[in-house]
């Protein structure tokens, strides 16, 4: 079972990497192609934000392999630290 979730976990973060990696270099193609250009730097900010999306993802695969495997422990204490970097992501937005 492990090893069937170790393998789809790998294809997912190859996966990931492969297209924010694309959409960065396009984004970096466009941009040297004309600095000036708006679609050049939307397809920026989507290549960086599907990079900083990335960890997310692989956290809601593995949480829910672990929800379908009834491993409730193992989520709690994910959840744990899931709502402690919301909440300090919340107070540092909140400290202008």
């Amino acid at each position: 079972m492990s090893g069937n979730l170790e393998h789809r976990y790998r294809w997912i973060s190859v996966g990931l990497v492969l297209l924010f990696g694309a959409t960065l270099a396009l984004g970096l193609l466009l941009y040297t192609l004309d600095h000036q250009s708006a679609i050049a730097l939307v397809v920026l900010q989507t290549g960086l934000f599907m990079l900083m999306a990335s960890p997310a993802v692989r956290i809601a695969v593995i949480a829910a392999e672990r929800i379908r495997r009834r491993d409730w422990g193992f989520l709690g204490l994910t959840a744990v630290v899931v709502i402690e970097v919301g909440i300090v992501l919340w107070r540092a937005g909140t400290r202008a």
